[in-house]
């Protein structure tokens, strides 16, 4: 399958985790795939992917949630060197993928940037989408990730699409702390579906 387009050498590919405040969702998704990347790819490997997050109503330089660092630290992985940051149109338009926690993220991000909604998914959608994608022909990490972000597109109308009442990650702020590892838990089952086509190159 091939890729969309032409990509500059040095260009990665950049994906955008979208939740609400950046404090919980998006940043755990975000410390999950980069850490996996790197187990993928070693760091410093030329173009590979641009990881990041951001929240609908989200303030700037904020620390994680102090529990979902600590449910990250309980699988592995250190989410302390994260910051928030709002979402903008710009942040937006320099997107390549974007995965929101939330369909009513998904809305927020269209409805300020309409040419974002064919590279907009719910996390949930965009997982099951990817395990129907096979074994990517694309060789750098940049041409995987929109060979793969193209192959679910393409998948949208051979899949059986999630149900909108299991589609979003509920938001564990101000919740016990097991709600805070079944999210945490439900975003790792999704990001280990979505690299499942890269795995298998």
């Amino acid at each position: 399958m091939a890729t969309s387009a032409p990509l500059p050498s040095n260009r990665p590919f950049s994906i955008l985790f979208v939740c609400t405040g950046n404090l919980c969702r998006s940043p755990i998704a975000e410390t999950v795939l980069a850490s996996e990347l790197n187990s993928l790819w070693p760091a410093g490997t030329p173009g590979s992917w641009d990881v990041g997050s951001a929240g609908t109503h989200a303030a700037s330089e904020r620390r994680m949630d102090p529990s979902a660092l600590e449910v990250l630290a309980e699988t592995g992985y250190d989410g302390r060197a994260f910051r928030s940051r709002p979402l903008t149109a710009d942040v937006i338009i320099r997107s390549d993928l974007i995965l929101t926690a939330e369909r009513r993220h998904r809305t927020e991000v269209v409805t300020a940037v309409p040419a974002a909604l064919h590279y907009t998914f719910t996390l949930t959608q965009f997982a099951v989408l990817a395990r129907g994608v096979p074994g990517l022909e694309a060789v750098t990490p940049p041409e995987q990730g929109f060979e793969l972000r193209d192959a679910a597109l393409a998948q949208r109308g051979r899949v059986q699409p999630v149900p909108s009442q299991q589609e979003d990650i509920p938001d564990p702020i101000g919740k016990p702390h097991a709600q805070f590892r079944e999210c945490r838990d439900q975003i790792r089952r999704a990001i280990h579906d979505i690299l499942l086509p890269i795995r298998q190159n």
